[in-house]
């Protein structure tokens, strides 16, 4: 995958990058059955101090996003998907970096009928980097139709400013769907949404600050997909915000104010070794 200057321009302006084709067919293959092993607890490669390995429960419920932080810690395949280098380099192609490491990865189930995730951006859940030059890369592992409820894309959100995370996430509905974002959006400012519908293996880039969400799925059928969540090398720890985190034991070894890349969030591109 090679990411173009006229692309990089567009992410900049839009604060989004839609591709249709991210990953192969059989790497989306080997993706679904490490989630499902992951979500019958079933760990190929569990690489957690052993005073935190336990059985992961996934947040959610029944009518939410069955939703799993950092399963590539417990997952060979997940490991490898979320340490990709070929993604990894469009990731700091498109933040203007030399390097970046992967600091998250989320599985992202949602149900037939399943609820709306509100509209949020990912920085305000990553106030331990010091920088907010971040990217997540949402891929679909199946074909997305608008009924699904695909991430959809607030165009140009990024340039909005920081905005408080909304009252409830995942849980969301449509009176509160625009509650973090109609706290910052400027004046005279008007939301133009874009879905991402994408064969599976496609998905979108997009800036740490840019507003997404995802409507409710209406269909029969349960909407899959895999987040990857990157620091630019300007990203540095700050661990007054460590507090709030689910998952402390991945910043080990690193002090205030260094860059975000250990053994547990890797620096991903250029590889090393």
């Amino acid at each position: 995958m090679q990411i173009s200057d006229a692309q990089v321009e567009q992410f900049e302006r839009d604060g989004y990058l839609i591709v249709d084709r991210i990953v192969p067919g059989d790497h989306v293959e080997r993706v679904m059955q490490a989630m499902d092993r992951v979500y019958r607890g079933s760990y190929n490669r569990d690489m957690r101090p052993a005073a935190v390995r336990k059985p992961i429960t996934p947040f959610g419920t029944t009518r939410s996003v069955r939703w799993v932080l950092n399963a590539r810690i417990v997952d060979a395949d997940l490991w490898e998907m979320a340490t990709d280098e070929v993604v990894g380099r469009a990731a700091a192609r498109l933040l203007r970096t030399p390097s970046v490491s992967i600091v998250e990865d989320q599985l992202l189930d949602k149900p037939n009928q399943g609820v709306p995730v509100n509209l949020h951006q990912d920085y305000s859940y990553w106030r331990f980097s010091t920088s907010v030059n971040m990217l997540t890369c949402w891929i679909a592992l199946s074909d997305m139709t608008t009924e699904m409820g695909p991430v959809e894309i607030a165009r140009g959100s990024h340039r909005w400013g920081f905005a408080a995370r909304p009252r409830e996430l995942i849980h969301g509905s449509e009176d509160e769907y625009f509650s973090a974002a109609q706290n910052v959006i400027p004046p005279g400012e008007q939301f133009d949404f874009v879905t991402t519908v994408v064969p599976r293996g496609g998905g979108v880039f997009f800036h740490g600050l840019t507003f997404h969400g995802s409507r409710g799925n209406s269909t029969d059928r349960v909407r899959r997909a895999i987040s990857l969540h990157w620091a630019s090398q300007e990203c540095c720890l700050d661990r007054s915000k460590l507090l709030d985190y689910d998952h402390p034991y991945l910043f080990t070894g690193l002090k205030q104010g260094e860059r975000l890349a250990n053994k547990y969030i890797p620096q991903v591109y250029p590889r090393l070794g």
